[in-house]
């Protein structure tokens, strides 16, 4: 979990913490595409590998899951990053 944290860090300060734009649209973009990325890699994987009684029941429960964790990451992600970002940002006279 730590090396995925720290993946996800560097892919939120190289693409997301440079935008231009409100907190909720980074926090939103990033969310989104975190997401997908962690889906992809983590219920998709599970679920093609492992026999299980119903695929279904488990795609939805992880997808759920998913969702929620999200939804509270990629708020949480620009603001553990936003007062790095205020530091760098060009001061202006």
């Amino acid at each position: 979990m730590l090396i995925q944290a720290v993946v996800f860090a560097w892919i939120y300060e190289k693409a997301f913490a440079t935008q231009h734009g409100a907190f909720w649209s980074r926090a939103l973009a990033y969310a989104c595409g975190g997401a997908i990325l962690s889906w992809s890699f983590t219920t998709l994987a599970v679920a093609a590998k492992n026999v299980m009684s119903s695929v279904s029941n488990y795609v939805v429960i992880e997808t759920g899951f998913a969702v929620v964790q999200w939804i509270m990451v990629g708020p949480l992600t620009v603001l553990a990053f936003r007062q790095a970002a205020a530091q760098n940002a060009p001061a202006f006279d």
